[in-house]
């Protein structure tokens, strides 16, 4: 992304032709209009990513989808090996990052303009999505975002056919993500703990029904530990693992910051949160990989390594049974779900 001026249209037109290609294959740009009206499956984003685009759209007020569509032509959501989306510049020598910000002073320098701390660890780093995708959302705001996508689309990179092609792909993550099925755990389970590019990290083992002090789900012993604790730095990202509504959330004695998300005959409990992502609220819909909060130690918790407590129940006639989530903590990390 250049500032505007001649520069501008040479990195546009470079990074048009060099990253837009695989998403206008994608959109079916080179075999007629057939694929353009369908719906692009959200869950071809790593799911930190898809977090990160929803989180940044709720606090700016835009579509997450345009940030998304932004994000897969100008590095394929971080995974791109082009030069200049993990380190470097570009082939035009002027953009870094996921997003693809300026990053030259003889240039402008869109990210000294509108590089943010996104993840507070005191540093505005262009290769860190953490803060470029806030970043490229307060970019569309200042460009004229929500009220003319187009002209906010246009001055993120100077082509109208890179318009075009990101407004199509918007339109196609958003009817993907309308029309995907409610996930639950035998279909859609995410895996909830991320690092700041997106990854599964954290460590945990299956410590399931072990003995705890202070307990924790086992309806049939009050000192059995009926979850799984997923070890992970404080302010570690964390995703909802399932599609769902979020019926319970807030402080409690036990699970200190706490939340329940719920889908059909599922529910997850996510407990000892070191903060809620913003706007989170009881009775709203998440999707599957969407923030949800952040690594703590609250509640029982306070003064042990910071970790997410994840508890499952199924709903079944008798009302609802705790399960053993370990199998799909490890086959979602493993990539194998």
């Amino acid at each position: 992304m250049k500032a505007a001026g001649r520069l501008a249209a040479v990195c546009a037109s470079f990074v048009l032709a060099l990253l837009a290609l695989p998403a206008l294959l994608l959109l079916g740009a080179t075999g007629g209009g057939e694929a353009v009206s369908g719906a692009a499956p959200v869950e071809d984003i790593p799911p930190g990513y898809v977090a990160l685009y929803r989180a940044a759209g709720t606090s700016r007020g835009i579509d997450w989808a345009v940030l998304a569509a932004i994000g897969a032509i100008e590095s394929d959501h971080g995974r791109s090996s082009a030069p200049g989306v993990r380190s470097g510049v570009n082939f035009a020598g002027c953009c870094a990052g996921p997003m693809q910000f300026d990053v030259t002073p003889e240039g402008g320098s869109t990210w000294a303009a509108y590089g943010v701390d996104g993840d507070g660890d005191g540093r505005r780093d262009p290769y860190d999505p953490e803060d470029a995708i806030p970043a490229a959302a307060d970019y569309l705001v200042a460009n004229g975002a929500p009220n003319d996508y187009p002209r906010a689309v246009f001055a993120y990179n100077h082509s109208e056919d890179y318009v075009q092609a990101v407004l199509a792909l918007a339109a196609r993550y958003r009817r993907g993500a309308a029309g995907a099925p409610a996930a639950s755990p035998s279909g859609g389970f995410v895996y909830p703990v991320r690092d700041h590019g997106g990854r599964p990290t954290g460590s945990f083992s299956d410590d399931y029904r072990g003995h705890r002090g202070s307990g924790g789900h086992c309806p049939d012993h009050p000192t059995w530990h009926c979850a799984i604790d997923v070890f992970a730095p404080r302010g570690t990202l964390l995703v909802a693992p399932i599609t769902g509504r979020i019926t319970r959330l807030g402080p409690s004695g036990l699970g200190g910051n706490r939340l329940w998300i719920e889908a059909d005959g599922d529910r997850f409990y996510l407990a000892h949160l070191s903060a809620f992502a913003p706007g989170l609220a009881e009775g709203q819909h998440v999707a599957a990989g969407q923030a949800v909060g952040r690594v703590g130690d609250t509640g029982s918790a306070r003064g042990t390594s910071p970790h997410l407590h994840i508890a499952w129940e199924r709903r079944l006639e008798g009302g609802w049974r705790n399960e053993n989530p370990y199998s799909l903590l490890r086959t979602a990390r493993d990539g194998r779900g």
